[in-house]
């Protein structure tokens, strides 16, 4: 019966591995045409898997999108200390107490006008780093701009600390009328943290039920639905989706015509 049980469990996975294969290559003809000339700005929270945030800008870029690479937010981000307080203050001046919550405010302000803050400071303090994504090599000069959607990266493996800084930044976008959606790589914690967890806070915020949220961006079909839900919000239209228990569907709906 072991021997049976383990021969089946084996055939399962060598069909799950062809049946996710098949998805990766169908993937491109999925989101073709979803965001032509689209300008998408991606953040991630340096810890989660970078190649899950990789292939979500590929397959961005594949849609149309302008989406040049993505920013690491850097651990600076919540270590405690005088030296990562330092470093926040000196790239984002102004009170120490405050330093963080200017740094979101400046970050979310620079996706859509590359010339309201001086960002220079954040690159070099090792506060930001950015990541060209592509055969054409880009820089953070070419990130951002006019009416940018924000897609924002986050998930168990995230070394921010405990303060949900996702939350805020996507507080910030949203203030500043980007179009924003949050998405989670999970990894399965040994706390035995569940898929959507980190996008609870997102769902239990009053002011940000415009954001979009997707629990699976590290499978191939959650970052296809993180292209098509990246489309939608250009026709004002958020959903929650994945497999946690939290969304609502897996995928987002065909447009109504």
């Amino acid at each position: 019966n072991a021997e049976r049980r383990k021969a089946e469990n084996d055939a399962l996975r060598v069909a799950l591995g062809r049946l996710q294969g098949s998805v990766t290559e169908l993937a491109p003809f999925a989101v073709a045409g979803r965001l032509p000339g689209v300008s998408v700005a991606v953040v991630a929270a340096r810890g989660v898997a970078e190649a899950p945030v990789r292939a979500s800008v590929s397959l961005l870029q594949q849609a149309g999108a302008r989406a040049p690479g993505f920013v690491w937010r850097e651990a600076a981000w919540a270590a405690d200390g005088p030296e990562a307080l330092g470093k926040l203050t000196n790239a984002f001046p102004g009170p120490e107490s405050s330093a963080r919550a200017r740094g979101l405010a400046v970050l979310a302000a620079r996706v859509s006008d590359p010339g309201a803050r001086d960002f220079s400071a954040a690159l070099t303090g090792g506060i930001v780093r950015f990541e060209s994504v592509g055969t054409t090599s880009s820089s953070i000069d070419d990130w951002g701009g006019p009416n940018t959607r924000l897609l924002v990266v986050d998930g168990p493996g995230a070394k921010l600390g405990v303060q949900n800084w996702t939350v805020e930044l996507a507080r910030a976008a949203v203030g500043a009328r980007i179009a924003t959606e949050v998405a989670e790589v999970f990894t399965n914690a040994p706390d035995g943290t569940e898929r959507g967890a980190t996008l609870r806070p997102i769902h239990q915020a009053a002011d940000l039920g415009v954001v979009s949220t997707v629990d699976n961006l590290d499978l191939i079909e959650g970052r296809i639905a993180a292209v098509l839900a990246m489309a939608d919000l250009g026709r004002g239209v958020s959903g929650r989706y994945g497999y946690g228990r939290d969304a609502t569907r897996s995928i987002p709906p065909l447009p109504e015509s």
